[in-house]
């Protein structure tokens, strides 16, 4: 399966694993993470040098779960799809404050896609759906609280007292 651009961070959730079906999950999954691998050679160089590791940090991530999934795939039967020429960068990463909000959207992204796979996977495979879930999830943190200033106000350890 060879998603459109459309299909690549942000499209609606479609992963559905099925007995003998998980490599059609898995290959969506391996397409979103090809894309972020992209994306992050676009947005990487424009981030402040406060996120760089964090970047850095992410970058790899992306790539142990490109490889994970494509060895899957192959697990499966199947072969796995090789990323895009190119992708379609949604919107101008022309400064640091865009090149995090386009990290945000792919970390956001990612972390649902991978959250609906700890549920839909075989049980086998959940820990390591888990796993790729909470790596997402700290990745978006980092990107959505990068400063104090970002932080949510902090609610009354006791409301209405």
């Amino acid at each position: 399966m060879r998603p459109t651009r459309r299909a690549v961070l942000g499209a609606p959730l479609l992963l559905a694993f099925r007995p003998g079906q998980a490599g059609g999950a898995y290959a969506t999954l391996l397409a979103e993470e090809h894309a972020a691998i992209h994306l992050y050679g676009v947005l990487g160089p424009r981030l402040p040098r406060s996120l760089r590791d964090a970047a850095l940090a992410a970058y790899d991530d992306h790539r142990a779960h490109r490889d994970t999934l494509a060895d899957l795939i192959r697990a499966a039967g199947g072969t796995p799809a090789p990323p895009r020429v190119t992708y379609a960068v949604p919107g101008s990463v022309a400064t640091a404050a865009l090149a995090r909000a386009l990290a945000v959207r792919i970390e956001d992204s990612l972390a649902l896609r991978w959250h609906a796979a700890v549920g839909a996977a075989p049980v086998a495979e959940r820990g390591r759906a888990a796993a790729a879930f909470c790596d997402e999830a700290a990745h978006l943190a980092r990107y959505r609280y990068a400063t104090p200033a970002d932080l949510p106000e902090a609610a009354p350890p006791f409301p209405g007292r």
